[in-house]
């Protein structure tokens, strides 16, 4: 028993493990749509239009930054409740991924644990209230 908790451990670390460092699309677990850049504002286009970003981790949470990125780092930021979340040349914020695995993931601000980017009507990726609406989880895909 203790042998298959610790191979369970061990695969979920590993794929935590793989998501750092790696160029990603983020997709909207409810549609074909994938988050993108408009100038700072992160909204969702097509797969064509997705932007790739890249997952950088640290304790207490992660920075979400789009590719290429320069010096300073720009990073997504989060904006307070209902607000777009933007792209800005900053790391003030961290992002928490549940269930840090392969499934649609909710992804949260580390500062408001219960503030996750969502989809909302107008494709923009906005920060709402865990559970408000359905459109909070999120499929990051590898880009090859």
């Amino acid at each position: 028993m203790k042998f298959n908790f610790l191979l369970l451990l061990s695969t979920a670390l590993t794929a935590v493990a793989q998501l750092s460092n790696e160029t990603m699309i983020i997709q909207s677990s409810g549609s074909d749509l994938f988050w993108a850049l408009d100038n700072i504002k992160v909204v969702l286009k097509p797969r064509e239009q997705a932007a790739n970003w890249t997952i950088i981790r640290y304790s207490g949470g992660n920075y979400i930054l789009p590719l290429p990125y320069d010096i300073p780092k720009k990073s997504v930021q989060y904006n307070g409740p209902g607000k777009q979340l933007t792209v800005e040349k900053n790391l003030n914020t961290k992002w928490l991924f549940e269930p840090e695995s392969e499934l649609p993931e909710l992804i949260c601000s580390s500062k408001q644990t219960n503030m996750c980017a969502t989809e909302d009507e107008e494709c923009k990726v906005i920060a709402l209230y865990n559970g408000a609406v359905p459109r909070q989880r999120w499929i990051f895909h590898k880009v090859h």
